[in-house]
C-alpha cells in the first residue's frame, strides 16, 4: 500500500522510469542477433535508365533493346522483364533458382551493363541498379 501511495505522489518519476524501461526494451529488441533467423535470398534486381525528353520508341530502340540483349546473355538469367515509357526504361532481371551464387550473377549483370553504358545516347541518367532486397528476415514472437 505504501508503494502505491509513493507512485501516486511521484507520478513524474514513475513516467520517466516506465519510458526508460520501454526504450531499453526497444533497444534490446532491435539489437537481437539475426544469425539464427533464416535469410531469404531475393533473386531479382531492378535496373532503370532515364533519358529525359525521349519518346518511348526512341528509349526502346536506343536503350531497352541493347540493355535487354546484354542482360539476357548473363549466365544464370531466368528472364528479363522490360518496361518502356517516355524517358524511362526499367528492367527486372531474375536469376534462375538453380544458381547458388546469386551475388556472382549480380556481379556479372553489372559487368554486362557496364559494357553497354558507353553505347547509350548522351543525356541518359543511369543505369540505376537496385539489388538490395536481401535483408529480409522472419521474426518469430511467442507469447506464453
Amino acid at each position: 500500500m505504501r508503494l502505491t501511495r509513493t507512485a501516486l505522489d511521484n507520478r513524474v518519476v514513475v513516467y520517466v522510469v516506465v519510458a526508460l524501461l520501454a526504450l531499453a526494451g526497444l533497444r534490446s529488441y532491435l539489437a537481437l542477433p539475426r544469425a539464427e533467423d533464416p535469410g531469404y535470398v531475393v533473386r531479382t534486381a531492378v535496373v532503370s535508365v532515364l533519358w529525359p525528353g525521349a519518346s518511348a520508341e526512341r528509349v526502346e530502340r536506343h536503350i531497352a533493346e541493347p540493355m535487354e540483349r546484354a542482360l539476357e546473355e548473363v549466365k544464370g538469367t531466368d528472364h528479363v522483364e522490360t518496361s518502356v515509357e517516355p524517358g524511362v526504361a526499367s528492367f527486372a532481371f531474375e536469376v534462375e533458382y538453380a544458381v547458388a551464387d546469386v551475388e556472382g550473377a549480380f556481379t556479372e549483370m553489372r559487368e554486362a551493363i557496364a559494357d553497354v553504358v558507353p553505347a547509350l545516347p548522351p543525356g541518359t541518367i543511369g543505369p540505376l541498379i537496385n539489388d538490395d532486397f536481401g535483408d529480409v528476415f522472419g521474426t518469430v514472437i511467442a507469447i506464453t
